[in-house]
């Protein structure tokens, strides 16, 4: 990132942006079905597919309270806390929102010498790099609610209101308060 910004310092008759992103409540809110959905358009094989979609399919849970347990409670979306598979799981269904990212070519990414930048990723935190904000930038936003819609609400849009009418004015997108 700091490379990116050094470069394009340099070079201030290019408009760029980088866009941080940080998947609300990711693991909480994952799409079961989108989830199984992606292992299979993966390949992943048989045994994984069928493992994945055992222990996800139907789960149940009882809450203690004040010594007594509740009736048993439907869990639908999600991963489970402190599994050493649930990051991963998260990742593979996050890949495909990467892989129709990258290959969009109306998003047009950041050169720096002979390199390229469209995103990042580490576990829920994004940042995309993006040349011509104002064209790229719709066409980046349209790929984040295409995406926000099949699997979770991925984005947060909690600005304020000066920064609300500062975005929609230049990007022509409308901002809505969840």
């Amino acid at each position: 990132v700091l490379d990116v910004l050094e470069y394009y310092e340099a070079h201030p008759e290019k408009q760029i942006a980088l866009v941080f992103l940080d998947a609300q409540k990711a693991f909480d809110n994952l799409n079961w079905q989108f989830m199984i959905q992606q292992i299979y358009n993966m390949n992943l094989g048989t045994n994984f597919e069928h493992i994945i979609t055992t222990i996800y399919s139907s789960q149940t849970a009882n809450i203690l309270m004040n010594r007594e347990a509740t009736s048993s409670i439907e869990i639908g979306k999600g991963v489970r806390q402190d599994c050493p598979l649930s990051p991963l799981l998260f990742l593979l269904t996050l890949e495909t929102l990467h892989r129709r990212i990258r290959q969009n070519p109306n998003i047009k990414e950041l050169r720096v010498k002979k390199e390229e930048f469209k995103l990042q990723a580490f576990a829920d935190d994004m940042v995309f790099f993006i040349e011509d904000p104002l064209e790229t930038g719709k066409e980046l936003m349209n790929e984040l609610e295409k995406y926000n819609r099949q699997k979770t609400k991925l984005l947060s849009k909690n600005l304020t209101k000066l920064q609300q009418t500062e975005l929609e004015k230049r990007t022509g997108l409308e901002t809505v308060k969840k």
